[in-house]
């Protein structure tokens, strides 16, 4: 049980330490697609879905170029949760059977004392 313990341990820490350090790298990336987008739908008074950027002349670049960031922010932060919802899961998972094992550990050893000592003459 021990060695679920430390596993367990080290699941929760580097989930929580992902979070601290990709938590504000994910921020600004999140700022700037934001940013593109609400310009565009601000431009065009749509929203960026609706927006064909074949047609936006000047701004094509611009267009698709916001596209792309909202799909890569909302791709790579899903991922970010399903990879740390996992983990933290995982590690919650390993706690418990260390805590179980540690709790049916005494259990275990008188029940096997009491049987070795049932079989002596």
């Amino acid at each position: 049980y021990s060695a679920l313990f430390k596993a367990g341990i080290v699941l929760l820490g580097l989930s929580l330490l992902s979070l601290s350090q990709i938590g504000p790298f994910l921020y600004e990336k999140d700022l700037a697609a934001h940013k593109a987008k609400f310009t565009l739908e601000t431009s065009f008074n749509q929203a960026l879905d609706a927006i064909d950027c074949a047609q936006t002349g000047a701004l094509q670049t611009d267009c698709l170029l916001a596209q792309h960031e909202m799909t890569l922010f909302n791709t790579a932060s899903g991922l970010l949760v399903q990879v740390i919802t996992a983990s933290l899961g995982i590690g919650q998972a390993l706690l418990g059977l260390a805590a179980f094992g540690f709790l049916c550990k005494p259990l275990v050893n008188c029940s096997a004392s009491s049987q070795t000592q049932n079989t002596k003459p």
